[in-house]
């Protein structure tokens, strides 16, 4: 019985070239352009967040507090356009569904213009790092929302 004589519904058919997919997904993400925020830049912007005087933050607490998530959506260096999409893209729901806080190391893959990348950075602050990760064509596509995210605006 050859690999070609499987039922396609096998679920061992179904999973090999799913594995071999992932590994191969893996293999190209260390070959493909990441793109880090700079340590620097993100403890300077992190020290920028102020909250309303009602609101307090919480590092302690298993999940991120609204306090925090309305810190970094409304961070001043936040563009207009990024802040119009905050609705649509169901930011608050996002942040506080993957619970990241400060400190953390995160990924965002496939981050193209670095919309989350930008508000994770705010939110896991100077002791954290996040990385947006983008294959070569997510890069061609983005390539000019991240020259103005992680160029022009330094």
């Amino acid at each position: 019985m050859g690999p070609d004589s499987r039922d396609k519904w096998d679920p061992m058919y179904l999973f090999i070239p799913v594995w071999r997919i992932s590994i191969f997904c893996l293999v190209m993400a260390a070959a493909t352009a990441c793109i880090q925020l700079d340590p620097v830049a993100s403890e300077r912007l992190a020290s920028e967040v102020t909250l309303p005087a009602t609101m307090t933050s919480s590092a302690t607490m298993d999940s991120i507090s609204p306090a925090e998530i309305y810190a970094a959506s409304n961070h001043s260096s936040r563009r207009e356009v990024d802040r119009e999409q905050d609705e649509s893209r169901k930011a608050s729901e996002v942040l506080n569904f993957f619970g990241i806080l400060p400190g953390m190391v995160v990924l965002d893959l496939y981050s193209g213009g670095g919309y989350y990348a930008e508000l994770l950075s705010y939110i896991v602050g100077p002791t954290g790092r996040v990385v947006a990760h983008n294959n070569t064509p997510y890069l061609s596509f983005a390539k000019d929302e991240l020259a103005i995210r992680y160029t022009e605006r330094g």
